[in-house]
């Protein structure tokens, strides 16, 4: 049986959001007769031991650093979900390994990228500009000294140049390849979409950075509130943050309006799937938005933002609407109120597309690029 180490720094296995997607990645090594060692942070030291899974938390990267010295050539094979400066320096330490590591977003750019929050969150911003200008250097430096037992999986093409063009590495460059990240099974059940629910919108999002366009997307929805339409559509936003605290004022009076202030696991997020026909996901920045593809999966008809890696998931005019400004969202939603057949063939079509991010096609993927 061969054994995977994955290390990410903050994984927690009683939480059914955030990275998710690791453990959907974890579920189907399993299944394919792998045995994972999983090492991550954690206030308390502890192991917790589920079938061919072991979870290992650290109180420090001291702690991790002796456990790989006594145990990392047991393993076959190194997975990194979102390196960090300091599991890069215990790296440096060891010979001959075949490490993976993947490329999900703030890893793998610029702090420039989240200048946005400078104002939001000012001590994070400054923190994350010294971290990053750090992490960056050595991160760079690592790869180039190192790229012979290196492979980098980048979640999206987006991603994959922005990492090429902020660490200037395009010459040095290890071997790498483009896989997005898996979508938990459950999403990809099947849902008819019915008349009646083709006006009822869901927004579920993270409200604690500019990232992700909670301003607008509220900004957005006062001013549809004053169209002859908006009351037809109901819409209901999961999610919290300040910028929700901040901006709640504006639409929290509109009777067709529900909010839910808090993050809600998949097995109850994809209930809110099936009640609901049109995603909306703005946002300034993305690398891929596991919440779109989880919406996509489900056959739902996004709006998306038409920026970033939107476009590699959000096809306009074809399984979704990208728009830009204000007007654009609007002749969105106007359309798809319009058309049910349009509406059909958009969820027809996202759930044709999402057939990209199953488990087995991704594992598929990553067996036949990291030999697995």
């Amino acid at each position: 049986m061969k054994k995977i180490l994955l290390f990410t720094p903050s994984f927690n296995v009683h939480k059914n959001h955030g990275q998710i997607f690791i453990k959907t990645r974890i579920n189907e090594y399993i299944k394919n007769g792998y045995k994972v060692n999983l090492v991550s942070l954690s206030k308390k030291k502890k192991i917790i031991k589920k079938n061919k899974l072991k979870i290992l938390y650290f109180e420090n990267y001291d702690g991790i650093k002796k456990y790989l010295f006594k145990n990392i050539y047991n393993f076959d094979k190194i997975f990194i979900h979102f390196i960090t400066l300091q599991f890069i320096k215990i790296l440096k330490s060891f010979g001959n390994l075949d490490i993976n590591i993947w490329i999900h977003g703030i890893e793998g750019q610029s702090w420039k990228w989240y200048s946005f929050d400078k104002y939001l969150k000012p001590f994070w911003f400054f923190k994350h500009f010294i971290y990053n200008s750090l992490h960056i250097f050595f991160f760079k430096r690592f790869l180039r000294d190192n790229s012979h037992k290196i492979k980098l999986i980048f979640v999206s093409k987006w991603m994959k140049n922005v990492f090429i063009k902020d660490l200037n590495i395009k010459k040095n460059l290890p071997k790498n390849t483009v896989i997005p990240n898996p979508i938990d099974n459950i999403f990809f059940n099947k849902i008819r979409r019915l008349k009646k629910t083709k006006k009822n919108v869901l927004i579920v999002k993270n409200f604690s950075s500019y990232k992700y366009a909670g301003d607008i997307t509220i900004d957005y929805l006062q001013r549809f509130s004053s169209s002859p339409l908006f009351k037809e559509f109901n819409f209901t936003i999961i999610g919290k943050g300040t910028i929700l605290e901040k901006n709640i004022y504006k639409i929290k009076n509109f009777k067709n309006i529900k909010i839910i202030k808090r993050f809600i696991d998949n097995k109850h997020i994809f209930k809110y799937h099936k009640k609901n026909s049109i995603f909306i996901y703005l946002t300034r920045m993305d690398s891929q938005s596991v919440t779109l593809s989880e919406a996509i999966a489900s056959g739902s008809v996004c709006i998306s933002s038409k920026n970033t890696a939107i476009p590699e998931f959000v096809k306009n005019n074809y399984n979704g609407f990208l728009v830009d400004t204000y007007d654009e969202f609007l002749r969105s939603l106007v359309l798809l109120r319009n058309n049910f057949k349009i509406f059909e063939k958009f969820s027809n079509n996202s759930i044709s597309i999402s057939k990209n991010f199953k488990s087995e096609q991704i594992f598929s993927l990553e067996r036949k690029f990291i030999n697995l």
